[in-house]
């Protein structure tokens, strides 16, 4: 059975065959110091085009919740009894918000994922949940603004896991899910362009279909938003 870090490793090799991106990064077990120095490093290096780019961050690992409702990613080192090693989804929030991105996605697959929607929203009151749309009998139009030329389109994909029989299998089926979705797109003669909408609600409908699946979401929560400033898109090589 293929661990998390297994499926993000081939998740990179279909997005850098089969998509246009400028920047892809996987952070696979990072701590939290090592996540926020990836990100301000991205920050700097997007100094120039910070308004026309796009960015999906995808986080799969654990997730906590301390006795004052404040949420958390635990990335490689973290410990629950030590909220410094931690990641706060305020923080992350901020980083991301000082990346200040035209079009925006989140997809969070962790327990307390809901927490880093409140996080992100104190940044960006323009950042909603998505969710996935029905796919039958209908296909996404896409507004001639969204079609430019993404010219630094990155995705940024991390995994906490310390082992991997460590964490519920949900995240694994939805990583599968997402794996099928990119590497089939292409070869369906539907354009180039796949929504961020579109995407999951694919997504959606081959993890649930993973043999084995049904019932497996335990205590991990999929979580997926975006900013209404416009759809991230990916777009076909």
């Amino acid at each position: 059975k293929p661990t998390p870090t297994d499926l993000i490793e081939s998740l990179k090799v279909i997005l850098t065959e089969n998509y246009l991106l400028n920047n892809l990064e996987i952070l696979d077990n990072k701590s939290k110091v090592e996540i926020l120095k990836s990100l301000s490093e991205l920050n700097s290096k997007w100094s120039l085009n910070k308004n026309t780019s796009s960015l999906l961050v995808v986080f799969v690992g654990h997730g906590y919740i301390d006795s004052t409702s404040h949420t958390y990613y635990v990335p490689e080192m973290g410990k629950t009894s030590d909220q410094s090693t931690l990641l706060n989804h305020l923080t992350m929030a901020s980083e991301l918000r000082a990346l200040n991105v035209k079009h925006l996605a989140i997809i969070s697959i962790s327990c307390h994922s809901a927490g880093m929607i409140s996080s992100a929203k104190i940044f960006d009151p323009t950042i909603y949940e998505i969710r996935p749309r029905q796919i039958a009998g209908s296909r996404d139009a896409i507004p001639p603004a969204f079609r430019e030329a993404f010219n630094s389109q990155s995705i940024e994909l991390g995994s906490s896991v310390t082992r991997p029989d460590e964490i519920d299998e949900f995240p694994s089926f939805y990583l599968q899910g997402m794996i099928k979705t990119l590497k089939l797109f292409p070869f369906q003669q539907e354009g180039r362009f796949l929504p961020f909408s579109n995407f999951l609600s694919r997504t959606q409908l081959y993890s649930d279909n993973q043999p084995g699946s049904s019932g497996k979401q335990g205590s991990a929560y999929r979580v997926s938003m975006q900013s209404d400033k416009g759809q991230f898109i990916f777009v076909v090589k």
